[in-house]
C-alpha cells in the first residue's frame, strides 16, 4: 500500500456492507464471474498470501493497521492457513501458524516453514514438529526500516536463480545479517534486497518498490509503488558497477503507457466509486499501486494469461495491463477501455494484494475496511477518529474467474515423485511451475538422480522447462563452464541468457558473443552487451562494436555497451568514430565515450580523440563530450589538457571554438544546440579576454536563462582569482536562478565565496540572497578566515526559532486570507518545488492535499519545514570530484551512482566515480526563513489558496456540499 489521498469520508454507519451488497456493486468484464471463497472470522485483514504445494492457502494478516496495538496489548498480526476441505473452491477452515507478529506484511513458504517480512526483521519462523504451528523463529536479517506500516518492507520472492527477492518500501534505511555488526550494514536508499534462503548472504539490488514484487514467467521481475502501478526492473545493479564511470540514473521503467518517469502522476485509473481526491495531481491517477502480480493462471481465459494487474484500494479497483516485448523491457497497454477489470461501488473493497490459485482463477485480498487511509497522513486533530479501525477484525477474498473455462485439478504436489516435479517445470500454471521449482530448490541436496534428470530436461524439455531445468542446475553446483556452453547452444534466446547470465571471465569467447549477437533479436543483444565485461579488452571492443552499430538506437541496449565499456573505452570510441558505410552511430553514445575519456585517460592520450573527432560528422558531439570529462576532474585538467597539446593542434581547436561561440550567441539557433555550443567554446577559450567578454554578455543579456546560468558556471571555472568578483557585479539585476547558480558554485569555489561575500558586506548581495542551508554550509568552511568572516557577515540567514515565528503568524496569518492574491504569492515562493492547480514542479511533497489538514497546521509546516520531514525528501549535500556541491532529493541510486533531484526540478544523474561525498543534511529540501518573503497577510492569502484553490474554478463542490 501506499501514501493514500483520498478524502477523509466518514462511511455511514460501522457495520460493514453484507459480502452480497459488495458482490452486487461491483463491474467486471463481460463473462468474468466473482465470487466469495473466505470472509471473516476465517480471516481477518488479509495483505499477503500464497498457496503452498497441497493447495492450502497462507495469508498474512495485518488486524492492527494502522495504528498498532495499544500498549501492553499483544500484536494482533498473524499468519494463517485456509483449506477447502469438500474441494468446492470455497474455504471452509483456517488455523494459525503464527501469531503476535507486528505488522507483517509478506511469506514465502520454504521447507517446513515460512520466510515472513516483519520490520525491523526477516523470520525463519518453522513448524518442526509437523502440527501446523511454528515453534521455532529464527532471525535472519536485520535493520529493516519500521516506519509507517505501508511502506516497509515486504514481498519476499524465490526468484529463478535461488535468491529471495524483497521489495524495500520505499524508505530506504539499511539491512544486515543478523549478528552482524554495523560495519556489514547495507544501504537500501533508492534500492531493493534479495539473500540467500537461509540467510548467508544479502545485497541489494535494482528498486525500489513498495508494496509489490512477482516474476513472470521468464524471470522477469515487474514492482510498484503508490503513483506507478507498472515498473520493470531491466537490469540489476551488478550489470553497471563495473563501470564507475557510467550514471546510469534508474535501472527500472514504467511500461505502462500512462506513465512516464519518476515524477509522474501515475498511471490512469477509472473508478466506479465516489473516490473523491484531495490532490489535483492524483485526481483520476493510481495513488495506492499494490500488489502487483503477473499472472499464469488459465482461469481467466487465454487472452488474459500472462497479464499484470495491480490493485488500488483507494479506487476500489484492480487494473489489467497487457505486455508487449520492446527491446530489453516492455510496453504495456490495458485492454479494457476507460474503465477498469474490477471495479466496485461500495468503498469498503480494499483490494490490497493478489493470488495466483492452483485452480488457475485470480484471487483478490481484500481488507474490507472504511478507512484505508493511515493517520500519518491525516492531521493530529484526526488521527484517533473512530473509524480508523472499523473493519479490522473483517475481510474478504474474491475468486475470479472466467464462466465457461473449467477449473484446473488442484494437485497435491507433495506427492509426486523428483522426477514428476522436474516435469513440472515446463507447467504454464505459475503456481505448479513456481511451486515444483521451490520444492526441487529445496531438498536439491537430497534428491537422487536430480543433476540426470534435469540434464535431460535442459536437453530435450520445452523452452520453458529448459529454462528452470538451466537454473536449478546451476543451483546443484554442475560445473558452471560446461552449464554455460550448453545454455548458449540452445536455440532459445531466454535459455541462451540463463547462459549469458551464469558466465564468468573465461567462459565466453568474443566469437561466440558476435554470434549470438547476430542472431537478431534486440533483448538478447543487449544481453549479449552486458556479459561482454567477462571478456578481455581486445575481445571485447569488437563484440561491443558490433552491439552498437545494430541496436544503438535503443536506450537501454547503449546503457549494456558503456556498463561493459570500462577499460576499453578509447577503442570503443575509435571504432564507432568512422562507422562502415550506411551505418550511423548514436550520438548520445559517442558524447558519452569521449566524456569517459576525456574523465579517465591522461591528457596527454586525448589529443588523438581531438584529431579524430574533426574528421567526423559529429564533431561538436566528440568535442562537447571530451571537454565535459576534462571538467569533471576539475577546471585544472582544461588547462593541462590544452597545455599538453602542439602549438598546431591548440590553435585549431581555438578556432573551432570560436565558431561555436557564435554558435552560442544566435538567437535563432534551438536552445539545446546553443547550450552545446556554448559549454565547447567558454571551456576553450573562456580564459581570453575576448570571449569572457562574449560570456559575460550572455550572463547579463541573453534571453534565456539556461544561456545565463551556463555561462555563470563557465565563468566560474575560467576566471583568474582576482576576476571572481565580476560574477557578482550587477546582483541585483540578474535573474533569481542565475542569482542561486552563483552561490552554489561559490559553495565549491572560495575565491567565488570571498567575492560574495564583499558584495554582502558592500550591500551589493542582499544577505537574504542566502538562505540559511548556504549560510550554515559557508559557515562550516575548511577555510577558517573565510568561515569566520561568513559567520559574520551571514549571521542574518540563521533562521530565528520556529516555534517564536509561528507564534508571530497565529494571529494574522490564520485570519482571511484571498486565494486568488494566494496564488500569487505561491508562484513566487513555492512553485519551484511544489504544483499545485498545474502551477509550479513536482519535486517535493504534495501540498495540494490539504483538506485533511487545518490552517494552523498548514503555517506549521511552511514557517518549519523540519518539523515533521518525510524521510524521503530529506536534502543531501553531494560534493562532486570537480569540487562543485549540489543539493537535492535522492530519487533513485544503482550501483554506487544516484540520480539527485535539485530544488528547480532539474534531475541530475552522478556516477559514482564522480561523488566525492554524500552528506545529509537532516533538514527539508524546503528552506526555512520563508517569513523574510512572506508577511503574516501574504501567508494568510497562501494558506487560503492552499486550502481552496480547487473550488477556485466555480465548478468542484465544497466538502459536504
Amino acid at each position: 500500500m501506499a501514501p493514500l489521498w483520498m478524502v477523509l469520508v466518514v462511511v455511514c454507519g460501522q457495520q460493514a456492507p453484507t459480502t452480497e451488497a459488495v458482490r452486487a456493486s461491483m463491474m467486471a468484464p463481460p463473462g468474468m464471474e466473482v465470487a466469495l471463497v473466505a470472509s471473516d472470522p476465517l480471516v481477518r485483514s488479509p495483505v499477503a498470501g500464497v498457496f503452498d504445494a497441497r493447495g492450502r492457502l497462507w495469508v498474512v494478516e495485518m488486524s492492527d493497521y494502522p495504528t498498532g496495538p495499544k500498549p501492553g496489548e499483544k500484536p494482533g498480526g498473524a499468519i494463517k492457513i485456509l483449506q477447502d476441505d469438500n474441494g468446492d473452491g470455497v474455504f471452509d477452515s483456517a488455523s494459525t501458524f503464527a501469531d503476535g507478529l507486528l505488522f507483517a506484511n509478506g511469506l514465502m513458504l520454504w521447507k517446513d516453514g515460512v520466510i515472513v517480512t516483519c520490520a525491523p526483521a526477516v523470520l525463519y519462523l518453522r513448524d518442526t514438529d509437523g502440527d501446523g504451528k511454528a515453534d521455532r523463529r529464527t532471525v535472519l536479517l536485520e535493520g529493516l526500516a519500521q516506519a509507517n506500516p505501508q511502506l516497509r518492507p515486504s514481498f519476499p520472492l524465490l526468484t529463478h536463480d535461488g535468491w529471495v527477492q524483497v521489495s524495500s518500501g520505499l524508505r530506504g534505511g539499511q539491512v544486515w545479517k543478523a549478528g552482524e555488526t554495523a560495519k556489514n550494514q547495507i544501504s537500501l536508499a533508492g534500492m531493493d534486497f534479495r539473500f540467500r534462503p537461509d540467510g548467508s548472504a544479502v545485497e541489494a539490488s535494482t528498486g525500489p518498490g513498495q508494496f509489490g514484487n512477482t516474476l513472470d514467467a521468464w524471470g522477469n521481475r515487474f514492482v510498484c509503488d503508490n503513483r506507478h502501478h507498472l515498473r520493470h526492473v531491466v537490469m540489476e545493479t551488478a550489470v553497471v558497477q563495473g563501470n564507475p564511470l557510467l550514471a546510469p540514473g534508474e535501472l527500472l521503467v514504467d511500461v505502462a503507457g500512462e506513465e512516464g518517469g519518476p515524477l509522474s502522476s501515475g498511471g490512469k485509473v477509472y473508478p466506479i466509486s465516489r473516490n473523491w481526491t484531495t490532490s489535483n495531481l492524483h485526481a483520476g491517477r493510481f495513488t495506492a499501486a499494490s500488489g502487483v502480480l503477473a499472472f499464469q493462471g488459465a482461469g481467466l481465459g487465454k487472452e488474459h494469461q500472462g497479464s499484470v494487474f495491480t490493485c488500488d484500494p483507494t479506487g476500489n479497483l484492480v487494473h489489467e495491463e497487457r505486455l508487449s516485448p520492446k527491446g530489453l523491457t516492455f510496453s504495456a497497454r490495458s485492454p479494457q477501455q476507460e474503465r477498469e477489470f474490477l471495479a466496485a461501488k461500495d468503498e469498503w473493497f480494499r483490494p490490497v494484494s493478489l493470488v495466483e490459485a492452483p485452480d488457475g482463477s485470480l484471487l483478490i485480498l481484500d481488507m474490507a475496511r472504511a478507512v484505508i487511509e493511515h493517520p500519518e497522513f491525516m492531521p493530529p486533530e484526526l488521527r484517533n477518529r473512530p473509524d480508523l479501525l472499523w473493519g479490522r477484525d473483517q475481510g474478504r477474498i474474491w475468486r475470479v474467474r472466467a464462466s465457461g473455462v473449467p477449473r484446473s485439478p488442484i494437485r497435491d504436489l507433495t506427492q509426486l515423485g523428483v522426477q514428476e516435479l522436474v516435469d513440472c517445470l515446463g507447467d504454464a500454471s505459475g503456481w505448479v511451475r513456481g511451486t515444483a521449482f521451490r520444492l526441487l530448490m529445496e531438498g536439491k541436496q537430497g534428491h537422487r538422480g536430480l543433476t540426470e534428470l534435469l540434464m535431460a530436461k535442459a536437453l530435450k524439455g520445452p523452452p520453458l522447462a529448459r529454462f528452470h531445468a538451466v537454473w536449478l542446475l546451476a543451483a546443484c553446483g554442475l560445473e558452471r563452464k560446461n552449464l554455460v556452453g550448453m545454455a548458449l547452444a540452445d536455440g532459445d534466446d531466454h535459455v541462451a541468457e540463463v547462459g549469458l547470465a551464469l558466465a564468468k571471465q573465461g567462459d565466453l569467447t568474443g566469437e561466440q558473443l558476435v554470434s549470438m549477437a547476430g542472431r537478431g533479436s534486440e533483448r538478447l543483444a543487449g544481453k549479449v552487451a552486458q556479459a561482454a565485461q567477462t571478456l578481455a579488452a581486445g575481445e571485447r571492443t569488437g563484440v561491443l562494436t558490433k552491439i552498437a552499430l545494430s541496436h544503438g538506437e535503443d536506450a537501454w541496449i547503449r546503457l549494456s555497451v558503456l556498463a561493459s565499456a570500462q577499460g576499453c573505452q578509447r577503442a570503443l570510441l575509435a571504432s564507432l568514430e568512422s562507422p562502415p558505410a550506411g551505418k550511423d552511430v548514436n550520438a548520445s553514445l559517442l558524447k558519452e565515450l569521449a566524456r569517459q575519456c576525456g574523465r579517465s585517460l591522461p591528457v596527454q592520450e586525448l589529443g588523438g580523440i581531438l584529431e579524430g573527432a574533426y574528421s567526423t560528422s559529429g564533431t561538436e558531439v566528440l568535442v562537447g563530450g571530451l571537454l565535459l570529462g576534462l571538467t569533471q576532474r576539475g577546471n585544472a585538467a582544461v588547462g593541462d589538457f590544452l597545455a599538453s597539446l602542439p602549438p598546431g593542434a591548440k590553435q585549431k581547436l581555438a578556432a573551432f571554438a570560436m565558431k561555436q561561440m557564435a554558435v552560442a550567441q544566435d538567437q535563432a539557433v534551438p536552445l539545446v544546440k546553443r547550450l552545446e555550443a556554448l559549454f565547447i567554446g567558454g571551456t576553450v577559450n573562456g580564459r581570453e579576454a575576448g570571449m569572457s567578454g562574449q560570456l559575460f554578455r550572455l550572463l547579463r543579456e541573453d534571453a534565456e536563462a539556461q544561456v545565463r546560468v551556463r555561462a555563470a558556471g563557465l565563468l566560474a571555472g575560467c576566471l583568474a582569482e582576482d576576476r571572481q568578483r565580476d560574477l557578482v557585479e550587477g546582483w541585483k539585476a540578474q535573474l533569481p536562478v542565475v542569482r542561486s547558480e552563483i552561490l552554489d558554485l561559490a559553495g565549491g569555489n572560495f575565491n567565488l565565496a570571498r567575492a560574495v561575500l564583499d558584495g554582502v558586506e558592500a550591500g551589493a548581495v542582499p544577505v537574504t540572497d542566502l538562505d540559511a542551508r548556504r549560510a550554515a554550509r559557508w559557515m562550516a568552511f575548511a577555510d577558517l578566515g573565510l568561515a569566520g568572516r561568513a559567520k559574520k557577515l551571514l549571521a542574518a540567514c540563521i533562521a530565528a526559532p520556529r516555534d517564536g515565528v509561528i507564534a508571530q503568524y497565529k494571529g494574522r496569518a490564520l485570519a482571511g486570507g484571498d486565494a486568488l492574491r494566494g496564488r500569487e504569492v505561491f508562484a513566487r515562493n513555492c512553485a519551484s518545488c511544489h504544483k499545485v492547480e498545474g502551477l509550479g514542479k513536482d519535486v517535493g511533497p504534495d501540498i495540494s492535499d490539504t483538506r485533511t489538514k487545518t490552517e494552523e497546521m498548514l503555517l506549521g509546516d511552511i514557517l518549519d519545514p523540519n518539523r515533521a520531514i518525510d524521510g524521503a525528501y530529506v536534502a543531501q549535500t553531494v560534493t562532486t570530484a570537480s569540487g562543485r556541491l549540489r543539493v537535492g532529493v535522492i530519487k533513485g541510486a544503482s550501483g554506487g551512482s544516484i540520480t539527485l533531484v535539485l530544488a528547480d526540478g532539474t534531475v541530475e544523474n552522478l556516477a559514482r566515480g564522480d561523488i566525492e561525498e554524500i552528506v545529509s543534511t537532516g533538514k527539508s529540501l524546503m528552506p526555512e526563513g520563508l517569513e523574510k518573503t512572506i508577511s503574516p497577510e501574504q501567508m494568510a492569502d497562501l494558506i487560503r489558496y492552499l486550502k481552496d484553490w480547487r473550488y477556485l474554478d466555480g465548478k468542484t463542490p465544497r466538502a459536504g456540499s
